[in-house]
């Protein structure tokens, strides 16, 4: 069976819109809102992960939903819209900073340094200098040397 087209498809009464997610019950049930009046449990694609649509729920992102207008109490996730902040640069003249929705890395050959949503910095590269014309200070709830 061939997929159908586009043309096909909403000539079918078959949509595809933009709705926000209303909630997540604790058995992982996800209510869509088509409206401010319409709430309704939708299903996703198996390439849609409950971790990414509960995120997206966290940050108020909209979702991607395909729904027969013949029946929209079913409507099926196909994705979630991109953050309009994730791996954007913001520059203001004084500030220069990088956004990342689960994590930033700066790579150049062999070295790189990777921030996580989780607050860990990963520092490595294959010589590692550390120098300052003050105090250099290492502190944290412990540290470990080799």
């Amino acid at each position: 069976m061939e997929t159908p087209t586009w043309e096909q498809l909403t000539t079918a009464g078959a949509d595809v819109r933009l709705a926000r997610i209303a909630a997540i019950t604790d058995d992982g049930t996800v209510r869509v809102a088509l409206s401010d009046d319409c709430i309704v449990s939708a299903d996703r694609l198996e390439s849609v992960s409950i971790e990414s649509v509960r995120r997206a729920h966290a940050d108020q992102r909209r979702v991607m939903v395909f729904l027969d207008r013949q029946d929209e109490t079913q409507p099926v996730i196909l994705g979630v819209v991109a953050d309009p902040f994730s791996t954007q640069a913001i520059v203001d003249g004084e500030n220069f900073e990088i956004r990342g929705d689960q994590q930033v890395t700066l790579r150049c050959g062999k070295a790189s340094i990777t921030l996580t949503r989780a607050g860990k910095i990963m520092v490595r590269g294959t010589y590692l200098s550390s120098r300052s014309s003050g105090v250099n200070r290492v502190k944290g709830a412990s540290v470990q040397i080799n």
